[in-house]
């Protein structure tokens, strides 16, 4: 097991998958990484318990006009229309911004992405627009989402087919341990292997990394290994709040 977690992330440019069962220490993983860089903009989309899971984490809105560059956590109406129309909003407005999606497989199926998140997902890259998306079933998100995500965690989960999803195009063989020890010990075989993961335990890879990491609850402490936000950035010049029309409102539906 390791005891640290390497992580090194580049908002703007890189999207992030947090993946597992509810109550299994996703939603906090998220808030670890918005914390190692705390004056960044973001729009929280949080369907369950929004205020109680990111309270602090942004400034509550329940209007799409006051939506602007900075940090924002929606309370208002969770549509799927809603929804949309925030996707058409970020992808016509802001720039240098990050987009958190909880509960991502609600707006998605992993055959059909709706066109406004399609081309916020395509377009939005060059705008330093990138995301962090968060699922109890990976399985069923749509590969643009899944493609553009340069860095996952995976938690536990107790569905023989999401492992085998994880092992497939993430972690190898070590996404077995991820399964109750009682399911695990039918697929995974290694040298060292562990007792069952302690609870809050995850498995971490970027797609450039040639290991899995395995780290538990002693060792998750999430630190950022160095800053590759380009200065010019993050100074007050540049995120700012980005072209929004004094008299702008919601976008069309």
């Amino acid at each position: 097991m390791q005891s640290q977690l390497n992580f090194n992330w580049s908002p703007f440019y890189e999207d992030i998958g947090i993946f597992g069962m509810k109550g299994e220490g996703k939603t906090t993983k998220c808030t670890d990484v918005l914390d190692l860089i705390p004056n960044l903009a973001r729009w929280i989309w949080s369907p369950q318990k929004p205020v109680e899971n990111y309270g602090g984490y942004g400034e509550q809105v329940n209007k799409l006009e006051d939506l602007k560059h900075g940090a924002y956590l929606w309370t208002g109406d969770f549509s799927k229309k809603t929804f949309l129309q925030i996707c058409d909003r970020m992808r016509s407005y802001m720039r240098n911004i990050i987009f958190v999606v909880d509960d991502v497989h609600e707006q998605v199926t992993k055959q059909f992405i709706p066109p406004e998140f399609d081309n916020l997902l395509s377009s939005g890259r060059n705008k330093g627009i990138s995301g962090i998306y968060l699922s109890t079933y990976p399985a069923k998100v749509h590969n643009t989402i899944l493609s553009g995500c340069s860095h996952i965690f995976g938690f536990k989960l107790n569905l023989v087919k999401q492992i085998e999803w994880f092992r497939d195009n993430y972690f190898g063989n070590e996404a077995w341990l991820l399964l109750p020890k009682d399911l695990r010990n039918r697929y995974y075989i290694g040298e060292n292997d562990p007792e069952s993961l302690p609870r809050f335990s995850f498995l971490y890879r970027k797609d450039t990394d040639i290991k899995t990491q395995i780290i538990t609850p002693e060792g998750s402490m999430l630190t950022q290994q160095q800053d590759p936000i380009p200065e010019e950035s993050i100074n007050n010049e540049t995120i700012q709040e980005e072209s929004i029309e004094p008299n702008s409102t919601t976008p069309p539906d």
